[in-house]
């Protein structure tokens, strides 16, 4: 409704009630308009709507008279009263148009403080700090952000502080702020570090830095508190582990093992005494006008010093890596380094390195030697093969030839030894092959493993016959190398005779699944001591019983692991003195069964 529609109606309204009720307007004149104008003021909250009607009011009630009959006659004397009217009326509008616009500009300041309010309280709660006001002596807690009750994790509103950190009692945290309310002195805090226990009973060490400022009323007395606090828990944290791995930098650096350099682009521009004495310069000189070149020291031949500077300037760092220096007086170095760069625009930072120049060499002797073990191994092995062949042709045509009883027992000597250095031979030029990184050559076939161990048994049994008893479970076929099998099953049970009492028995189970098949060998005898067991299956370990002497060179049970791992199988051993010792040969049935996870690692 519009301000003029409402000053027509509030005028319109008593007229029409003087017009037709006159006996009541007699008794009561003007008294509808003296009513009816107020709410047009507060309604309208207008001046010139609201003096509009009371003049109107005036000339209406005042200037126009109505007659008992409903005759409109001039009435004089109403000139004067209709003046005392308006200006009554005049100012009694005023005073009320007057409180109803003070009334709403009241209003609309509320509501902008409200929203001030709201704002101020959505920061806080999403502010990275904590903000509480304290109230009274006591510092009772009034207003908590959302920052002080995750730092808290306590109740807090309505409480007092001492009340609700009992904790820091004796921290001298509480009496500090209790001063800023007693003295209207602010507060600073820095790092202040605060030890208080969760809810839960666990103890917890936190760093605050904080400000405490007084709350002061109109009169200017202090009322209350005002806390703002950032947890800065990790920051300290963070610079106490810093400054922990610096003084162990430092004490690395004054002990002597690790060369630091700074550097900037190829130039090493500071380094400790260490890398001085590395680089082949005077410790004490420090490091000579206009730095030392790290690139010119660098052999012509060292490819990697480019892809190492580009991998720096890409990610900041070098993973560790191995480099050669030449010294000033011709003499190479090798180190072991890392770098990081500090300042990427003139590509600056730091290096640690190591000198490994010891390493390297005791690295490149053994080496050699490994390389001349398998020169030697391959010659001995390849040239005793072609004698050796010649011996046993000359040992068959003896055996086949009228000889005496007498004879025919050497002749049976010679051919057991021409079949032992035949396997020693064969062994070695198995392990030559091994060392050097070749794959056991396999040939797979269909073949049935309870015959391939009865054939192995039947072999060894020659010298030592009736020792071993087989007994056999499931299905036994299967694909795999009968030459190899075979070879790692005498292995295993020359192994078990020779280190079992003389006369015992040796117990062979052969069990057959659907995927694999297992071959265990149990002896009795001295058990093989645990911290051996992790190197039984190494070359040239002959793990034989005390006073034993045989012809093995210790590759027996290597040759056999060797077969196992090449048909994707494993063989693992158990030895105690209760159970005896136990030899266990697991191999997968077919070429594409999965292999199995190799238990140990074997050079």
């Amino acid at each position: 409704m519009s301000r003029w529609l409402t000053g027509g109606l509030g005028v319109g309204l008593p007229t029409a009630f003087n017009l037709l009720v006159p006996g009541i307007a007699q008794v009561v004149p003007y008294m509808s308009f003296h009513l009816a104008l107020p709410v047009v003021a507060w309604v309208s909250r207008s001046l010139l709507v609201s003096w509009a009607a009371v003049l109107v009011s005036a000339l209406a009630g005042n200037v126009v008279s109505t007659a008992s009959v409903g005759r409109l006659t001039l009435s004089p004397p109403a000139s004067g009263a209709a003046l005392a009217f308006v200006l009554i009326q005049a100012a009694f509008t005023l005073a009320i148009v007057l409180l109803r616009t003070r009334m709403e500009e009241r209003e609309l300041l509320l509501g902008q403080v409200r929203g001030e309010r709201d704002r101020l309280l959505s920061l806080f709660a999403h502010a990275p700090f904590a903000v509480a006001t304290h109230r009274g002596p006591r510092l009772v807690y009034d207003f908590v952000s959302p920052g002080v009750q995750r730092l808290a994790q306590r109740p807090l509103l309505g409480r007092p502080m001492r009340e609700v950190f009992p904790d820091l009692e004796g921290q001298g945290l509480l009496e500090r702020i209790e001063r800023v309310y007693w003295t209207g002195e602010p507060l600073v805090l820095s790092e202040q570090r605060v030890r208080y226990r969760r809810e839960n009973g666990r103890e917890e060490e936190i760093y605050l830095d904080g400000t405490y400022t007084p709350l002061r009323d109109a009169r200017g007395q202090v009322e209350g508190v005002l806390a703002c606090a950032v947890d800065v828990t990790a920051r300290v944290q963070a610079r106490q582990q810093l400054e922990r791995s610096e003084q162990q930098l430092r004490r690395l650096s004054e002990a002597g093992l690790l060369g630091i350099a700074e550097f900037r682009g190829d130039i090493i521009v500071g380094a400790n005494r260490r890398l001085l004495e590395m680089l082949g310069y005077p410790p004490d000189a420090g490091v000579p006008e206009g730095g030392i070149n790290w690139r010119a020291m660098t052999p012509p031949e060292f490819a990697g010093a480019d892809r190492m500077v580009a991998d720096m300037r890409a990610s900041g760092r070098s993973s560790p890596f191995e480099k050669e220096f030449i010294r000033p007086d011709g003499r190479r170095i090798w180190i072991l380094g890392g770098s990081a760069v500090v300042d990427p625009e003139t590509f600056s930072g730091v290096a640690f390195v190591l000198d490994v120049t010891a390493q390297k060499e005791a690295e490149r002797a053994l080496q050699e030697a490994h390389q001349f073990e398998q020169r030697l191994l391959g010659i001995v092995s390849h040239d005793l093969r072609n004698p050796l062949a010649s011996i046993r042709l000359g040992v068959d045509l003896l055996a086949r030839s009228t000889v005496s009883e007498h004879q025919l027992r050497t002749v049976t000597r010679m051919v057991r030894s021409a079949e032992r250095m035949h396997q020693l031979v064969a062994g070695l030029l198995d392990l030559t092959r091994l060392r050097t990184g070749q794959q056991m050559p396999i040939s797979r076939e269909v073949s049935n493993m309870h015959l391939l161990v009865e054939r192995a048994v039947e072999e060894v049994s020659v010298a030592d016959p009736g020792r071993i008893t087989v007994t056999g479970h499931g299905d036994g076929t299967g694909e795999w190398d009968d030459v190899r099998v075979g070879q790692a099953l005498g292995n295993l049970l020359g192994n078990a005779l020779q280190h079992s009492p003389g006369g015992s028995s040796v117990k062979v189970e052969v069990f057959g699944g659907s995927e694999r098949v297992e071959v265990s060998i149990h002896n009795g005898g001295t058990p093989i001591p645990a911290e051996q067991q992790e190197g039984l299956f190494e070359p040239f370990r002959r793990g034989v019983n005390p006073g034993a002497l045989d012809g093995s060179v210790g590759l027996g049970l290597y040759i056999a692991w060797h077969v196992a791992r090449a048909h994707g199988g494993t063989i693992e051993v158990s030895s105690s003195a209760e159970a005896g010792t136990t030899f266990r040969m697991t191999l997968p049935k077919w070429a594409s069964s999965p292999a199995l996870p190799a238990q140990r690692e074997v050079g």
